[in-house]
Formats: C-alpha cells, structure tokens, sequence
C-alpha cells in the first residue's frame, strides 16, 4: 500500500490569495473607472462634458457683451439645454453604474455566504478525520479550492490550528470563520435622490 503526503508552501499559497485578491480589485475599479470615464466623454471631443461646458459659457458671455442680440439669447438657451441634457445623462449613468456595483456586491456576498458554508462542512470532515489519525489530504485540498474562491471576494488571512482547522479573518481583522462562519450581509441603498 502506497500513501500519498500532500505538500505545500503555505506562505506561497497565502501570497497567491493576496495576488488573487487584489487583480480581482484592480480589474473591478479598471472596469467601473473606465465606464465613468466614458460617461464624460472622450477629453477633446465636441461631446466631452468640458466641450459642452465650455459652449455654454461662452455663449453667456457672448450675451453678455450683446444683451440684446436674439441670436446670442437662442444660443445660450440651446448650449443650456445642452449642458443640462448632458448632466442629466451621467447623473443617469452614474446611478445605473451604482445600482449595478450594488447587484454585484449583493451577488459577491451571496457567493461568499456559499464558499464560507461549503468551508465549514469541509471543515468538519477535515478536523474528524485528523483526529483518527488520517492524512486529509483530498478534503485539504478541497479546503484549499474554497479558501481561493473566498480569496477571489475578499482579502483573507488563513491561520492554522493543530487539528487541521483553518480560521479565516479579512485582511482588516474581520473573522469570516471560525469552525462556524460569520453570515454577511448587504443592504443596498436603492436610488439616489
């Protein structure tokens, strides 16, 4: 009969988890940053908010030196209609991209509230086992395959106990798990007013 050990570089996996984590952030505020960039408009179009802006004010000040010229009057309400349209629309935008981050993040923590509860049935498996004087390996690699989902969502720090049980905190401090998770929750706070 043959066995098989499991090997592992613990400070490696745990700077994997790090790295996952924060291409996972770094790709998530590209994404958003790049979606309100364009909400405003390519810089130098005729359609970037500054362009609209900047025929707005000059068309007050064109009315400004001839008060009484009705085509300066037309060309200050067109450029104010304008502007006010172009607001309106990434005030829009803005909060369809909020109400989307909103959704994700509830989503993020539904799949988090997943990983954590799959983490703790493992757990168990994995602490029952090590107490019969088995080698857990395929459940501590099963562990190990939820502990990077859980690192995909959140920035985690994985402590080790003798028993082979993992307590599993956020980066700031915050306990995830504990032979028992911690449920998260999400409230949304619905449109802007």
């Amino acid at each position: 009969v043959s066995t098989s050990q499991r090997a592992l570089d613990a400070m490696l996996q745990r700077q994997l988890r790090t790295e996952i984590a924060g291409d996972t952030y770094a790709d998530l505020r590209s994404r958003y940053l790049s979606r309100v960039d364009s909400l405003f408009g390519p810089p130098g179009s005729d359609v970037a908010l500054t362009a609209v802006y900047d025929r707005f004010v000059q068309s007050v000040q064109s009315l400004g030196t001839t008060p009484d010229s009705e085509l300066a009057r037309g060309q200050l309400l067109g450029d104010a209609g304008v502007l006010a349209d172009r607001v309106s629309g990434i005030s829009d935008g803005v909060q369809s991209l909020r109400l989307e981050a909103e959704q994700g993040i509830a989503d993020a923590v539904t799949r988090l509230n997943s990983a954590l509860s799959r983490l703790q049935e493992i757990n168990i498996k994995v602490i029952a086992e090590s107490a019969g004087e088995r080698e857990p390996g395929n459940l501590l690699d099963q562990r190990d395959v939820v502990l990077d989902e859980i690192a995909k969502l959140v920035d985690i720090n994985v402590s080790h106990a003798s028993d082979n049980s993992v307590r599993v905190f956020t980066k700031s401090g915050l306990l995830l798990f504990d032979r028992e998770y911690v449920q998260m929750r999400f409230d949304p706070r619905g449109s802007l007013q």
